[in-house]
């Protein structure tokens, strides 16, 4: 599914990062733990995010793990590709920003393609 939605299906307003896994291939898993009371009519809660195809984190700046903001996505129509040895070339590039508190922020580039992990 599409970043845009999976956050249909989950609000990740109030919830924190638990972790994050950068793999050697490309991929990224985020850890998270959802609120749920944001997320009441969920169950399973899912407790993963995995992209396949990070090409970049522009921006990385951590205080606190709880995300206080919106999450925004963006659509990046231009991104150059050229480096890119991992790419899914039928997907779309967006950037992800994910907004902590104390000016805390995760931006993503990645493709527009996102697994959620459901905790049993």
């Amino acid at each position: 599914m599409t970043v845009s939605e999976a956050l249909e299906k989950i609000e990740l307003h109030d919830s924190s990062l638990d972790s994050i896994f950068i793999f050697g291939n490309g991929a990224v898993h985020i850890g998270l733990s959802l609120d749920e009371v944001w997320n009441k009519n969920i169950e399973p809660l899912p407790n993963c995010l995995i992209l396949a195809s990070v090409y970049e984190i522009s921006e990385f700046k951590i205080d606190r793990l709880n995300i206080i903001g919106s999450v925004n996505v963006n659509s990046r129509p231009n991104y150059d590709m050229a480096f890119v040895t991992h790419g899914n070339d039928e997907a779309a590039v967006v950037e992800i920003e994910i907004e902590f508190v104390a000016g805390g922020i995760l931006k993503l580039v990645c493709a527009d393609m996102v697994e959620l992990v459901f905790r049993k």
